[in-house]
């Protein structure tokens, strides 16, 4: 069996590094993982005056004392403020080495080619891709009216002048025969 270190060397190796030399792919233990966050409130709850970027558990209120794969992933302009020394790229985890039970496992290094060739074909994945059906200027307008008629039958395809006479007590109906005097 491999150490982590072992497992993250290989990793080093095969999947490579960024720029700065964090490596696409690591293995850590979930209660060593910290990551610094803009805070708006106190650990209790209380909230700042100014926010302030503090050092917290990353995992260990959700995950505890398993090995976990982290994938070095790019932090949407949105949410880099959250993590203000993220430089737009941050760890995220891929995988949780346990059984079926919560039973935490030794990571694998088949396992985790396994894994990560799996995330890399379906990055690459080229199958079908959506075709907005309002993009061809020549057909748009049919495929809203078809689509505006199909959503006006569903609202109100039962209706009518009649049902609508009756139900506002405008109109009369008679359903037996007539007598004659």
């Amino acid at each position: 069996m491999d150490t982590v270190q072992e497992i993250n060397l290989r990793l080093e190796r095969y999947y490579g590094k960024v720029d700065d030399l964090r490596p696409y792919w690591r293995v850590v233990w979930s209660d060593d993982q910290l990551e610094k966050q803009l805070r708006t409130h106190t650990k209790d709850g209380f909230q700042l005056l100014t926010p302030e970027v503090q050092e917290v558990p990353k995992y260990r209120q959700w995950i505890q004392h398993k090995y976990i794969l982290e994938k070095l992933t790019p932090v949407p302009i949105e949410n880099e403020f959250e993590l203000p020394e993220s430089h737009g790229l941050s760890y995220e985890p891929l995988w949780i080495f346990e059984d079926k039970n919560g039973n935490a496992l030794p990571p694998q290094w088949d396992a985790i080619q396994l894994i990560i060739k799996s995330v890399h074909d379906a990055i690459n994945y080229r199958g079908t891709k959506y075709k907005d059906p309002y993009s061809d200027p020549k057909t748009a307008p049919e495929v809203k009216e078809k689509e505006l008629k199909a959503l006006e039958s569903s609202l109100f395809g039962n209706e009518s002048q009649l049902g609508d006479a009756l139900a506002y007590k405008e109109g009369v109906g008679y359903t037996g025969p007539i007598k004659e005097n």
